[in-house]
């Protein structure tokens, strides 16, 4: 495992030391300001190169207890090269929306009021930048939480990071505009449904007071 951190966040390997308690290796990267999250990510780019990537977000509390499963079980189909791992949206959440292509049956992928089976791997039509529900994206109840992706995936990201181009929705560098990037040069990117309840993002200073209560959900139920 590769945690990519500032400098001066010294007590996170303190506290997490090897890994060895979990039975794994944790390997700590350390780096200075960047444009966002794309930058920071490539900045472990040669530790991770050549393999297919699980990523987390370390301020992201979660009830799923395997959210990885399903979706490397989905990077296994043909043609994916890239799963999102989804979540109910909520009113006071800011996330990626996730637009889906229609289903078999001809009903909206991603829209609220149709089924999906948990666990059933859906195309993505495109990712939509962080906004507030009843913004852009308001007819999909879905937003990305975890991802996984092929090493083509790491490639291409690498190069969006190599030109240097102007993030497509302005502010710094996202995951959501990258991953979108993928999708409109026809990297084949999938989705599946990981839980039931939205997740708690504790990089907010409402999101930590939950956390600190011990809530793992917003718990204000989905749009």
């Amino acid at each position: 495992v590769v945690v990519v951190l500032r400098p001066e966040k010294k007590d996170i390997p303190r506290i997490l030391g090897s890994g060895d308690p979990w039975g794994i290796r944790l390997e700590y990267v350390e780096t200075g300001p960047t444009r966002g999250p794309v930058e920071t990510l490539d900045r472990a780019y040669e530790r991770f190169r050549g393999a297919s990537v699980a990523l987390a977000f370390p301020d992201i509390l979660m009830t799923c207890a395997n959210p990885y499963g399903p979706l490397l079980k989905g990077l296994e189909k043909d043609g994916m090269e890239s799963v999102l791992g989804l979540f109910p949206r909520t009113p006071r959440q800011f996330a990626d929306p996730v637009l889906l292509e229609d289903g078999p049956e001809g009903s909206p992928g991603g829209r609220r009021g149709t089924s999906w089976p948990s666990g059933q791997l859906r195309r993505v039509r495109e990712i939509l930048p962080k906004n507030p529900v009843g913004g852009a994206g308001k007819d999909t109840p879905w937003c990305w939480g975890v991802a996984v992706w092929s090493p083509a995936m790491s490639e291409f990201i690498h190069e969006e990071v190599v030109k240097g181009d102007v993030p497509d929705w302005g502010g710094d560098w996202g995951l959501g505009h990258v991953l979108n990037r993928g999708v409109n040069a026809g990297l084949g990117t999938g989705a599946v449904v990981v839980s039931s309840d939205p997740f708690l993002d504790m990089g907010t200073p409402e999101g930590l007071a939950w956390a600190r209560e011990g809530r793992r959900t917003p718990g204000d139920g989905p749009v």
